[in-house]
């Protein structure tokens, strides 16, 4: 939603691990802002995330998941008027590769999750798409997309925020992208 001011891009962050249970995703974080962050994680099946924080401890909110088969999961977690902090912490159940992007925005007073916005996946394209109704005019719609392999993004529309392919560990893609409408 937009209330008190033009909703900003302001930075990202980002990260990848070969194999572990644990990830750090340094961004700076300014006091009242919004963070999105998503993590891919291999072991699909049997992956538990343990906890998302933030350097001082606070916790990040559940957004949701979707999977592309039993090898590759992604979650998403957001804070609302985060905190000031310089660090978000993953730590998930099963060692695993992993990369993780945080998208931060100044001027959001609100988060939705349109009943469309969050699911499963499975398959392959040359060209994938979402489609996401938003709920008010000028609402920014956050996207990450993942893969199990490398891969380059060229959207058609929005803006690309990260384009990374996980140089550590080799094996995951992920891609963080946002756009906005001027009508719902």
């Amino acid at each position: 939603g937009q209330g008190w001011g033009a909703i900003a891009f302001v930075r990202e962050g980002h990260n990848d691990k070969a194999s572990s249970t644990t990830m750090t995703i340094t961004v700076q974080i300014d006091a009242g802002t919004t963070v999105v962050v998503c993590t891919s994680l291999g072991s699909a099946a049997t992956q538990t995330i343990v906890s998302v924080l933030d350097n001082n401890a606070v916790a990040y909110d559940f957004a949701g998941t979707s999977h592309f088969s039993t090898t590759e999961k992604t979650w998403c977690y957001t804070k609302l008027n985060a905190p000031a902090a310089t660090s978000i912490v993953w730590i998930w159940g099963v060692a695993s590769v992993s990369n993780g992007v945080a998208a931060v925005y100044s001027g959001v007073d609100t988060i939705g999750t349109p009943p469309n916005a969050v699911g499963d996946t499975t398959g392959s394209s040359t060209n994938p798409s979402v489609s996401v109704t938003t709920q008010d005019a000028n609402n920014y719609v956050v996207a990450v997309i993942t893969t199990n392999g490398s891969g380059t993004i060229t959207q058609e529309n929005g803006t690309p925020r990260l384009s990374n392919f996980a140089g550590a560990q080799g094996s995951r893609f992920i891609t963080a992208l946002d756009n906005t409408a001027a009508s719902p």
